[in-house]
């Protein structure tokens, strides 16, 4: 059959083959890298939508730990007025609960917080004969703050960066263990004169 062509017509017959092979082997090669291209622009879609609502998610915490905080602290004077004690401890313990259940007891800055939560309540909560818990008030409540901000900052640190970073927490931290220093050592000269 092929005896009968001419060497030109052979050569445009191979051309016209070889032009459809390549075609298809293009065509095949362009689909599979666009498949390729499209499964790791989902990948990528689904991790950022991920990281987004973790982060949203995390924001939340952030703002429902501030606002607990601050339910928190504006409870004391209701403990203190007669009149309303009632409502300031429902207060104070439906918002000691929650913070409970918000933080993690197996987390240091948590473990801090809550403990600082305990003391600022004993403070608040002391009967009038006992002034050294009153007088504790003020340092246990700088105290509760200066922990709360180190969890809030760290929880932040991790909704902007994704990760913890202790060099930006440092001031912080010290801030957090002026306060403690200061609470402590009150307390312990209030407790030796009590005793006198």
């Amino acid at each position: 059959m092929f005896e009968d062509w001419k060497p030109t017509e052979l050569i445009a017959l191979v051309a016209v083959v070889v032009t459809g092979v390549g075609m298809y082997v293009n065509r095949k090669t362009t689909l599979t890298a666009i498949d390729k291209q499209t499964t790791t622009q989902l990948d990528i879609a689904k991790l950022q939508h991920r990281e987004a609502s973790v982060a949203n998610k995390r924001q939340d915490w952030i703002n429902q730990l501030r606002s607990l905080l601050a339910r928190f602290l504006a409870a004391a004077p209701l403990i203190r007025n007669k009149a309303k004690r009632d409502e300031g401890y429902g207060t104070f313990l439906a918002v000691y609960s929650e913070f409970q259940l918000m933080l993690n007891p197996l987390e240091k800055d948590h473990q801090m917080l809550l403990d600082a939560l305990e003391k600022y309540f004993r403070s608040v909560d002391a009967p009038e004969p006992m002034l050294t818990e009153q007088s504790l008030e003020m340092p246990r409540r700088d105290l509760l703050v200066a922990r709360a901000q180190v969890v809030l900052k760290r929880e932040w640190l991790l909704v902007k960066t994704g990760r913890i970073d202790e060099a930006a927490l440092k001031g912080l931290y010290e801030n957090a263990e002026k306060y403690a220093v200061v609470a402590d050592r009150l307390e312990s000269e209030l407790r030796k004169r009590e005793r006198r």
